[in-house]
C-alpha cells in the first residue's frame, strides 16, 4: 500500500551469541569519546554504515541487569539518524539484519525499555520530520563498563 511507502525502517542487528537477540547497533565507549562519538563508531563497526544524519534526538534508558550475584545499573544513550545508503556489512558479532516498521521492530526487541525507547524516537519522528520515504535507524551508546546488553 502507499501507507507502508511513507513509514520509516529501523535497523535491527540479530546477535551471533547464545540468544540470537535482536537489538539496535550499541557498544561501550573507549577512553576519550563522547557518546554520540561512540554511538557513530559503534554503528560502522556493526553495520559497516558511515554516511548518517543524526537527528535531534537523545534518549538515556537506565536498566539493571545482575551477575554473578551482583546487581549493575546501566544508561544508554540512544541517538537517532537518517541514512540513505541500506548497505549492511555485517560484523563478527551479528549473523543477520533486518530493516522493521515500528510495528515490526517492537516484536523482535526483547526487553520493554528497548520498546519505550523505539516508541519514544517513533513519536519524534512523526512531529519531527516530512515522512517521505527515508530509511531510519537508532544508535545506542553505553558507557564504558560490564556487558554491553541486557
Amino acid at each position: 500500500s502507499s501507507d507502508a511507502k511513507q513509514s520509516p525502517e529501523y535497523l535491527l542487528l540479530q546477535h551471533s551469541g547464545a540468544s540470537n537477540h535482536w537489538s539496535p547497533p550499541k557498544g561501550r565507549q573507549a577512553k576519550g569519546e563522547d557518546e554520540k562519538r561512540t554511538a557513530l563508531r559503534e554503528l560502522a563497526e556493526e553495520s559497516g554504515i558511515k554516511k548518517v544524519r543524526l537527528l535531534n534526538f537523545k534518549h538515556p534508558e537506565k536498566y539493571t541487569f545482575a551477575l554473578k550475584g551482583k546487581t549493575f545499573d546501566k544508561t544508554a544513550t540512544f541517538f537517532l539518524g537518517e541514512v540513505k545508503n541500506q548497505k549492511i556489512t555485517l560484523s563478527k558479532e551479528h549473523i543477520n539484519y533486518s530493516w522493521k516498521t515500528i510495528e515490526e521492530a517492537i516484536k523482535k526487541l526483547g526487553n520493554e525499555s528497548a520498546k519505550l525507547t523505539y516508541n519514544k524516537a517513533h513519536i519524534f519522528l512523526s512531529k519531527n520530520t516530512d515522512q517521505r520515504k527515508k530509511e531510519k535507524i537508532i544508535l545506542a551508546s553505553y558507557p564504558n563498563c560490564g556487558r554491553t546488553w541486557v
